[in-house]
């Protein structure tokens, strides 16, 4: 019996309709941006009963960057979509200088939320956690290097005389809202800026124990080496000299220097105008430091960073030392103060492998003094450095948010090194010339395509 035309359209329309759902979900597996997925399944109805029916689950996230504004209303960088989009935060966090976050969700401002201290501030849950405002009388100068520099560790015993405290970074062993949670704090001081701990869990009044490193500490990170249950942060200075701290109760910290054997450097001397930062990141159970560097001009007070180079620390029980990697295989690095992150690449994803994103946080004291006196924050420094030959290209997704590709070269002539960004092979041949100089591709470099100036705090990563 053949069936009537209006049943032949009626089965007709099924199996477009199905067919549909399986193009949806096809589409589906292509987003690996969370953000992306989330709007895919706002279109309609039937969107989003194709994004109920997918098994598969979205590939592992990397960090946005947030970029505050003076409204509720803030623009988030995606690296996985390489696309812009607006988040509203809470009003603590309206007009305030971001100095730290922590993975789910956590960011931690300071010095201009409305209460005029320091929080931590979920920004899916909008729980909000206090931190301290004050902290305990440093030690003096000459006692903390007396601590610092001696053969094992030394107990700090906090004292009683209490004062304001402005934090410029700040790390998160765990979730802030954690029994178990300590944080480290680099507070106030642009030349040698001292460090502040505190337990979170315990509810504390004010940061403990706040002690200054000699040579002025750039980074600290939390790391547990060997199944070591105590809170141990790693603290890195900019003479590459390594500490560990550590709480053995709420009135007493352990901070011990490490001996840390570095090896041979092939850059045993840096051009004048050349300087290095460095961060510490935790990564596949190994301690990583990355040491950026970047030319400054005195007159103007500009930098312009133009190279990266990781070390990993072998042997975290005895003799210690450094070593340089030539590769990061299918990880990415980001780079923050006391918030930086390895993370593996989704196998979908179109960021190179070993890819080391980074802001403009290099003379990060700044952002406290911009704080109290209004000035501008610097955006002109942000970006993507990766190890790569001149030829290769960027992914297209994000041509139209990053600038063009530069690429570093070292140049060695008659003893001296010059370490400098070319557009393209052109212009570095129309440089050399026909002087006898040695060339080295190290690596490229793009920048974001953000404003190079402005009222609003420097951004931060934020992990889902």
């Amino acid at each position: 019996m053949v069936p009537p035309p209006a049943a032949v359209a009626r089965r007709s329309l099924s199996l477009d309709h199905e067919m549909f759902l399986d193009f949806l979900v096809l589409v589906l597996s292509c987003l690996p941006c969370i953000a992306d997925r989330g709007s895919f399944a706002s279109v309609c109805t039937l969107w989003r009963r194709a994004a109920g029916l997918s098994d598969a689950p979205p590939p592992a996230q990397l960090p946005w960057a947030i970029f505050p504004s003076a409204t509720a209303a803030s623009t988030v960088f995606s690296i996985l979509s390489a696309s812009t989009r607006r988040i509203y935060l809470p009003t603590e966090l309206v007009g305030a200088r971001l100095c730290g976050s922590h993975p789910g969700a956590w960011v931690a401002a300071t010095g201009h939320v409305p209460s005029g201290g320091n929080v931590a501030i979920n920004l899916l849950s909008r729980e909000m956690v206090p931190l301290p405002n004050k902290k305990l009388a440093p030690l003096s100068r000459r006692r903390a290097i007396q601590l610092l520099e001696g053969e094992g560790p030394e107990p700090l015993i906090r004292q009683r005389a209490e004062k304001d405290v402005a934090v410029r970074a700040i790390a998160f062993s765990d979730a802030p809202n954690s029994p178990d949670c300590v944080a480290a704090a680099i507070t106030e001081g642009v030349y040698q800026p001292s460090v502040a701990m505190c337990w979170l869990g315990a509810q504390p009044q004010h940061w403990a124990v706040p002690w200054t490193i000699p040579a002025g500490v750039q980074d600290v990170v939390y790391f547990e080496v060997g199944g070591n249950l105590k809170p141990s942060f790693y603290l890195i200075t900019n003479w590459d000299a390594l500490f560990v701290a550590s709480f053995v109760d709420d009135t007493q910290i352990l901070v011990h220097k490490c001996r840390v054997q570095w090896p041979t450097d092939d850059m045993p001397t840096l051009p004048a105008n050349v300087y290095t930062s460095r961060y510490l990141v935790v990564s596949r159970g190994h301690l990583l430091m990355v040491r950026r560097y970047y030319s400054y001009s005195k007159s103007d007070g500009t930098h312009q960073t133009m190279l990266f180079r990781v070390f990993e620390l072998q042997n975290q029980t005895l003799d210690l030392s450094w070593l340089e990697l030539d590769s990061l295989g299918s990880r990415a690095l980001f780079l923050a103060r006391c918030s930086s992150r390895a993370f593996e690449l989704p196998a979908n994803s179109e960021i190179k492998p070993g890819s080391i994103f980074f802001l403009d946080d290099i003379t990060f004291g700044e952002s406290v003094a911009a704080t109290k006196n209004d000035n501008q924050y610097n955006r002109n420094d942000m970006g993507v450095y990766y190890k790569d030959e001149p030829g290769l290209t960027w992914p297209h997704l994000c041509s139209n948010l990053f600038g063009a590709k530069n690429f570093v070269a070292f140049l060695k002539h008659e003893g001296k090194m010059e370490i400098m960004l070319f557009d393209n092979l052109q212009e570095l041949e129309t440089y050399v010339g026909n002087k006898p100089i040695e060339v080295e591709i190290k690596g490229c470099i793009r920048r974001f395509n953000w404003e190079q100036a402005t009222k609003c705090p420097t951004p931060i990563w934020f992990a889902h």
